[in-house]
């Protein structure tokens, strides 16, 4: 369950359905590397497969060091950063989720720092890993908002694996001030929400979807500003891409919109976005998304069959 949520990249999941296990100790992580390694070496590729083996590699890694406080990220053994991509180059690991890992980076021909996105479990990545990765690049670029991230520029590595070069934020995302600090002061709260409300305004105006807004995929600037990135599993309206297919769920479960958990081809529009920013506010004044669970699938089957907590009941202050 823990590589299940692993690979939905929500990394603080893993850690919830660990230690939540009822039978003793956590899997072998011997075991878990030879799944991997069976799961590599199989001809067969089902759909979602590669998703699940970077989960589960993460969550392997993650045993073998033997954490167990802290974001995955910080606590597991990461393979070596390419020392330069492109004409950028790679000091170290910033942050790491469903779709890629970024590292620090710099600019040689401009001398700046930048953020540099590359595939997450490059080896393990298909074809339309590498496609929605570049999609990325196209609907980030098309977007020129203060509240948004920008794209700098892309390119394809020695290997033909995609990379994104992005404007360097100097800051948490709320996700980690979540962890650090617990549910935010209301005001504070609905100023976060209007500031995303309004680049995603931007972001659907120029026809683009994000379909995965969290905390985690919002960061505060030096400013104090938010600023909304990670547009890895983003649409563009009217743009038949070819990649999400009837059935296949795409986002972070706890913040979805019902019409987005339950698959169903055509189904997310601008409103599933507006769905994930009230989740995401949820989270902001509660300290926790408006559904959990033990199991993926359990919060999948709350978000179709259940309506959200009132705050008030959970924060009494709230009114």
């Amino acid at each position: 369950e823990a590589a299940r949520v692993a690979a939905w990249g929500d990394q603080a999941g893993v850690r919830e359905a660990a230690t939540q296990r009822t039978d003793p100790g956590p899997p072998s992580p011997a075991l878990l590397e030879a799944a991997v390694a069976a799961a590599r070496a199989s001809t067969e590729d089902p759909p979602g497969v590669r998703r699940w083996l970077r989960g589960l590699a993460d969550l392997t890694a993650a045993l073998t060091e033997g954490a167990t406080e802290g974001p995955l990220g910080a606590a597991t053994e990461r393979p070596s950063a390419p020392q330069l991509l492109g004409g950028y180059r790679i000091e170290g690991e910033l942050a790491r989720g469903g779709m890629g890992v970024v590292y620090l980076g710099h600019d040689e021909a401009l001398d700046r720092p930048v953020a540099v996105k590359v595939l997450r479990g490059a080896d393990l990545a298909d074809d339309e890993d590498r496609r929605r990765f570049q999609l990325e690049a196209r609907a980030t670029a098309a977007l020129k908002h203060p509240g948004i991230v920008s794209v700098h520029a892309s390119g394809l590595d020695a290997q033909g694996n995609p990379y994104l070069v992005m404007e360097l934020v100097d800051g948490a995302s709320l996700c980690e001030r979540l962890s650090r600090e617990g549910p935010l002061e209301p005001r504070q709260a609905a100023t976060f929400a209007r500031e995303v409300a309004e680049a995603l305004a931007h972001a659907h105006h120029e026809g683009v979807l994000h379909r995965d807004l969290k905390p985690a995929n919002i960061l505060v600037d030096g400013a104090g500003r938010a600023r909304l990135t990670d547009f890895g599993i983003a649409k563009r309206v009217g743009v038949e891409e070819g990649l999400t297919q009837t059935g296949q769920v795409l986002g972070t479960p706890s913040y979805m919109a019902p019409e987005q958990a339950d698959g169903r081809s055509g189904g997310p529009d601008a409103r599933t976005d507006v769905y994930g920013l009230g989740a995401t506010l949820f989270d902001l004044l509660i300290g926790r998304p408006p559904f959990v669970g033990v199991s993926t699938w359990q919060v999948l089957n709350a978000v179709l069959s259940e309506p959200p907590p009132a705050p008030h009941t959970l924060r009494p202050e709230l009114d």
